[in-house]
């Protein structure tokens, strides 16, 4: 999992539209649901549900996107955000299946 799969998550569970995620990230609407494609097919399931015009956190893409938030807090005070990324041991130790 790279730090723009986490990204796009995070500022998924915030904005809601994959538009404003876009815009937000400064990419593009394909890559920003190409980077959900993927992390789903790391994850193994779906971390996202989707309707017409929205789509919504599963519970395992809510549990990531709270991670990737609180990542988000400690490590802009440093500026490291831009390096973090999770490892799949993590992913595997922290999140129920």
């Amino acid at each position: 999992m790279s730090l723009r799969h986490l990204r796009a998550l995070v500022a998924l569970s915030d904005l809601k539209l994959v538009a404003r995620v876009s815009e937000a990230l400064g990419v593009t609407q394909p890559s920003v649901s190409k980077q959900i494609a993927e992390l789903e097919k790391i994850v193994g399931e779906p971390v996202v549900t989707r309707d017409r015009n929205r789509l919504y956190l599963t519970p395992i893409g809510t549990r990531l996107a709270e991670h990737g938030a609180w990542w988000r807090k400690r490590t802009n005070r440093r500026g490291h955000w831009a390096y973090f990324a999770l490892s799949e041991s993590w992913l595997s130790s922290s999140v129920p299946k």
